[in-house]
């Protein structure tokens, strides 16, 4: 399996009443939707959250330009998203910040395989669903 295309999508989300904090007024939500493609025609998405600048650092346009610009010829193009390990750390010595374009690839990566190998993220990960009294929750295997 290869990476054979990456999408970033730039989107706002209008809210209904703004968010007032001191020397800013919130009108809307800005948030980045990315797309992996691999060759077997499977496609990991994510979405990264709201992205205000004033509290992370980084912009929906710093965003998508680090991962279109950098991270995508650089790292991904080509490389065979089951190398997790080996695509995190070659984000890390590209860039020291820009952590959530790196956590949107790193999730978009995860639900790439998750769906490659039909079983969801939670199980990738080692944990399993447990309802409890305040809803559902997830828990970890325990070492045997």
């Amino acid at each position: 399996m290869k990476i054979v295309r990456i999408e970033c999508f730039p989107i706002g989300v209008p809210l209904r009443f703004p968010i007032r904090l001191p020397n800013v007024n919130i009108t809307q939500l800005n948030t980045v939707l990315v797309k992996i493609h691999a060759d077997c025609g499977t496609v990991g998405i994510a979405e990264s959250g709201d992205t205000s600048s004033w509290y992370r650092g980084e912009s929906q346009a710093s965003i998508c330009a680090m991962i279109c610009d950098v991270f995508a010829p650089q790292i991904l193009l080509g490389e065979d998203p089951r190398n997790l390990e080996k695509i995190v750390g070659a984000m890390d010595v590209i860039s020291r910040e820009n952590f959530q374009a790196k956590a949107l690839v790193d999730c978009a990566l995860h639900d790439l395989l998750g769906k490659a190998q039909g079983v969801p993220v939670y199980q990738l990960l080692g944990a399993y669903p447990r309802v409890c009294s305040f809803g559902l929750g997830f828990v970890c295997r325990r070492a045997r």
